[in-house]
């Protein structure tokens, strides 16, 4: 039995307040298609507070490049996909 004396400090935080690599590299293809930060963040499980506050952290630094493309990425498909038509009407 462990006598140590109990730091919440020393306890992690679940998974899902991490930026792993996966959900960086899910929210960037995301991103790259729809262009929306809020439907991005939602589609990985966090919120659009928490992309910001990444791209500021030195060790978010790759992944506010890989914003910036993405959002390239996604302005260029805005600008060569025709808008939707309603045929419907």
């Amino acid at each position: 039995m462990d006598d140590s004396p109990h730091d919440p400090a020393h306890i992690p935080a679940p998974g899902s307040y991490h930026w792993t690599p996966r959900l960086q590299r899910e929210f960037l293809e995301a991103f790259a298609t729809n262009g929306s930060v809020k439907i991005s963040a939602a589609k990985v499980g966090m919120s659009p507070s928490a992309v910001y506050q990444l791209k500021q952290r030195p060790e978010g630094a790759a992944f506010r490049l890989g914003c910036a493309a993405a959002l390239l990425i996604a302005r260029g498909r805005l600008v060569d996909e025709p808008p939707a038509r309603d045929l419907g009407a």
